[in-house]
């Protein structure tokens, strides 16, 4: 349901499956890359960092994660998400790699100010 975007009813059907097995990891997974793909960077924070908490985080996940901070406003927590990402990514995620690295130079500029 994700790739054909349709983003309400795969959150409900990883609502339900988490409602089932609260350790399933890839229903957690999958319910916060919905709710971020939604922009409800809120809601998809606490949930992006249970998924960045666990052994072997994806890197996208901390992507999105640091891009829900950015989004927000919440400058040093996205560069601290982003750093991250750059660390455990090591060229798999080249278009996000790019603008993480873009956008860590601008918010280390910031925040000097």
């Amino acid at each position: 349901m994700l790739e054909q975007e349709k983003l309400a009813e795969a959150e409900s059907e990883f609502r339900t499956a988490l409602e089932r097995d609260r350790g399933n990891r890839e229903a957690l997974r999958g319910l916060a890359t919905s709710v971020y793909l939604e922009k409800r960077y809120p809601e998809a924070i606490p949930l992006l960092e249970t998924v960045a908490r666990a052994p072997d985080p994806p890197p996208i996940a901390i992507f999105a994660l640091a891009s829900s901070y950015d989004h927000l406003r919440a400058l040093e927590q996205a560069l601290d998400n982003y750093e991250r990402f750059l660390q455990l990514s090591q060229g798999h995620n080249p278009d996000q790699e790019w603008q993480a690295t873009q956008r860590a130079k601008l918010i280390r500029r910031e925040l000097r100010k």
